[in-house]
């Protein structure tokens, strides 16, 4: 996360989206690009394998995390905001249920 050259963000409008946009990342390192999504007002980052860093970063401004994933953003269901919002909700109980191991 902390050497991300750039990031795409969508919008979503009434379950879809409506707009894309990859934009470069000013800067590097947890804490800045973490600041850097706040300000591009995103409020969740879909991404691969993440450290903790960059979780208590995100966490820091408020950005919700749904890290672990694989694949492209831009096929198969990855667009859909239920799907991906039924995903994360999914997740959310496992861990709950089955508890999260802190590494």
């Amino acid at each position: 996360f902390g050497h991300t050259e750039a990031f795409k963000l969508y919008d979503v409008e009434n379950g879809q989206v409506v707009r894309a946009l990859v934009i470069a990342a000013p800067e590097q390192g947890h804490d800045a690009l973490a600041g850097f999504l706040a300000e591009m007002r995103a409020n969740a980052l879909i991404c691969g394998d993440i450290g903790g860093g960059a979780r208590a970063a995100l966490e820091d401004v408020g950005v919700i995390l749904y890290g672990g994933v694989a694949g492209s953003a831009d096929r198969s269901r990855m667009n859909e905001y239920k799907t991906q919002y039924r995903w994360a909700e999914k997740i959310m109980y496992l861990a709950k249920y089955y508890g999260v191991k802190n590494e």
